[in-house]
């Protein structure tokens, strides 16, 4: 009986390890042995071998998910920028236009309708700055 316990102490550990990685414990391996048959040694390195490769794996996939969170969060930061540099920019130079042609035009209808366009673009630029502010602000506390 004690050499039939002894011979299947192998299988026992093999049993114990994928069990014990069924539950999430990738780190287990199955331990040298030295009463495994040849066939039995292969399996557990093979066995090994795979659990190092998922291992290498888990470790190569949250790099690159951490590397293309770092690379939506700079984009992110380029997007805030060029709004708030180009887009917001432009607009203020045509509400600036707007104020020029209102002060220029004699036609009250003229004036209210290009009022009201320059209030949009005022709008337009409350609301650009609103996003690009919030939008840095989210990036910087993501990359603390």
């Amino acid at each position: 009986f004690g050499l039939v316990r002894l011979a299947l102490r192998p299988i026992e550990a093999l049993e114990r390890v994928a069990k014990r990685v069924s539950e999430g414990r990738l780190a287990e391996r199955v331990p040298a042995s030295m009463v495994a048959d040849h066939e039995m040694t292969r399996l557990s390195t093979t066995i090994n071998e795979m659990l190092d490769s998922l291992a290498a794996d888990r470790e190569r996939i949250q790099k690159f998910d951490g590397e293309v969170v770092y690379a939506e969060e700079r984009e992110r930061a380029q997007v805030a920028r060029e709004l708030h540099d180009s887009v917001v920019q432009m607009l203020t130079d045509a509400s600036f236009q707007l104020a020029t042609a209102v002060n220029e035009i004699g036609n009250h209808a003229a004036l209210s309708r290009l009022a009201a366009v320059r209030d949009l673009l005022r709008a337009a630029i409350a609301e650009i700055r609103n996003v690009s502010h919030s939008v840095h602000l989210r990036v910087a506390m993501d990359l603390v």
